[in-house]
């Protein structure tokens, strides 16, 4: 029925199919291997954080900049993206790179609308914007701020903030010369 060579051309198949078979299942990944994979980043992640923190700390904004990109870089969706971001944002203002804090504050602001931290971060861009020159931008972020309703302390800071431009405008000082002595 079968000849010798069509039974053993089967069986040489049917032997590399298994031996695919468990090739494949060796090489895939445990539910264990994916847990220790997310806890290494993790812990390599909080590693980047606190090597930037102490940057800050010591007063080198730019090692602290380029030691928080790199971890923005590699570490996507990581739980302390927000920490780091609002980290970044206050070293490019230490470093005098006002444009780029403010991109970094309306980066936080937008991926975290309704939080504390994301109005907060809403009302540094407004008052940072003051300070470039960008008045009626800035002001219509404190504005917005200041009548939404998620946090009305953070609503009364962009209401001082407000009322202390006007006076300031009324006087005929210069808010970025001001904004800049802090």
């Amino acid at each position: 029925m079968f000849d010798n060579d069509t039974v053993s051309r089967v069986f040489v198949k049917t032997y590399y199919l298994f031996l695919f078979i468990c090739l494949q299942a060796s090489f895939a990944q445990t539910p264990v291997d994916v847990d220790t994979f997310k806890q290494q980043r993790q812990i390599q992640g909080n590693l980047f954080l606190s090597k930037s923190t102490e940057f800050y700390r010591d007063g080198n904004y730019k090692a602290c900049i380029e030691k928080l990109n790199e971890f923005l870089f590699l570490f996507p969706g990581h739980p302390a993206t927000l920490k780091a971001l609002k980290l970044l944002s206050a070293s490019l203002k230490k470093n005098d790179q006002i444009e780029e804090s403010i991109k970094t504050d309306l980066l936080v602001y937008r991926e975290n609308p309704t939080t504390e931290d994301g109005l907060i971060s809403y009302l540094e861009a407004g008052k940072k914007m003051l300070i470039v020159g960008k008045t009626k931008e800035g002001k219509k972020i404190l504005e917005h701020v200041k009548n939404q309703l998620y946090s009305s302390k953070i609503a009364k800071d962009a209401e001082i903030e407000l009322k202390q431009n006007s006076i300031l405008e009324e006087d005929g000082f210069q808010i970025k010369e001001e904004m800049m002595k802090e």
